[in-house]
């Protein structure tokens, strides 16, 4: 059998694959997944904005450009009629 017998990607994981390289182009969501990815748990955009040259407004756009392509998950917590943004990564048990 030659490269070339092997079954050729589908067009619709071709298509995932290829959303997921085009989040990644950006070095802030990198960073920003990397920080979210090796925090001990939960952890919200507020904090998120303590990371040297990430403010409150570009950082909610990137996780919610992570979040598009399922690589973090957002849920909304309210107290007392206060909600925060809580960012966690979804561990998976799936590789690629």
């Amino acid at each position: 059998m030659t490269m070339l017998d092997r079954p050729l990607l589908a067009e619709q994981e071709a298509a995932t694959y290829a959303g997921w390289f085009a989040c990644l182009a950006e070095p802030a969501r990198v960073k920003l997944l990397h920080t979210v990815a090796t925090a001990s748990g939960e952890i919200t955009v507020g904090e998120l904005t303590h990371l040297p040259g990430v403010s409150q407004s570009p950082c909610s756009h990137h996780i919610r450009k992570l979040a598009e392509v399922g690589f973090v998950r957002s849920r909304k917590e309210g107290t007392a009629g206060v909600w925060r943004d809580t960012v966690f990564v979804e561990r998976r048990n799936q590789t690629v």
